[in-house]
């Protein structure tokens, strides 16, 4: 089926894989695609997810990395859905037993996460995922911009998974940048997605990327502040806060959560 959609001043074509009232046999092959489609009405339609969904108690598939190409076929999918960390080749062989494959590029940047919702919203067919997926761009934009308001002099911002073991830095070329610069920060370090910091007896490869990239804030996103992230040594002047990761770290629209939970947060706190 073809349908013309008007969406603002764009008038948007899709084509419709399955037109059926019936919910389509899905797969999420991510827990960040399993919060996609909970977002758009359709996690009711999974007949099978990746290990990591376990909790789900659906049959299960294997890993992005790892698919587990018989289980996906035994399950007859009407769409199986990944990301592009699935191998191509991997992807290849696995698409033709089910009826549709999606593989989706989400790390990137907040732009790939409204792709993502409309592509799964257009094979899905369904009327009411595709609506909430036009509307998911509106949405997040104004609460980055609430966000902003408070931040008009743009603090230089470093983005940290941990203050131990193997931490990390996100690039400008990860998702989670693309929301904090359009929240009113200016993110520094290196442009590719992630920067690996490792931390040994011999050298702290995070106190030497902060001293070559110094920051105004460090974010780390961990529950709370650690011992180690007590010990960092950090600029003169540098703040530090933690925030939970649960759901800033997922490619998905349950960073609109986690934005809601940051904004009360900052704005008590009077921003930057």
């Amino acid at each position: 089926m073809i349908r013309l959609i008007k969406n603002g001043g764009l008038l948007l074509l899709f084509v419709f894989a399955n037109a059926s009232a019936d919910c389509p046999r899905m797969i999420s092959q991510s827990p960040y695609i399993t919060h996609q489609l909970d977002y758009l009405g359709l996690k009711s339609c999974l007949v099978g997810t990746s290990r990591y969904d376990k909790e789900l108690g659906l049959a299960t598939t294997g890993g992005l990395l790892d698919p587990d190409a018989q289980a996906i076929a035994d399950l007859d999918a009407d769409l199986w859905i990944t990301s592009d960390w699935t191998p191509r080749a991997d992807f290849d062989a696995i698409k033709g037993h089910v009826k549709q494959a999606l593989r989706l590029q989400s790390f990137g940047s907040m732009q790939q996460i409204e792709d993502n919702l409309l592509q799964i919203a257009q094979a899905s067919g369904d009327q009411a995922a595709l609506q909430k997926a036009l509307k998911f761009p509106e949405i997040w934009r104004n609460q980055t911009n609430a966000i902003q308001a408070l931040n008009q002099n743009h603090p230089k911002a470093l983005l940290i998974s941990s203050c131990s073991g193997q931490p990390y830095a996100f690039g400008r070329d990860a998702f989670l940048s693309d929301l904090f610069s359009h929240m009113g920060f200016d993110i520094v370090g290196k442009p590719q997605r992630i920067t690996h910091l490792p931390i040994t007896s011999k050298t702290n490869g995070l106190e030497r990327f902060i001293a070559a990239h110094p920051p105004q804030i460090v974010f780390i996103f961990e529950r709370q502040l650690t011992p180690a992230c007590q010990l960092m040594q950090l600029p003169k002047g540098t703040r530090i806060m933690t925030l939970d990761g649960t759901n800033f770290l997922q490619p998905a629209p349950v960073l609109l959560e986690a934005m809601k939970t940051f904004e009360e947060r900052w704005r008590s706190e009077g921003g930057f």
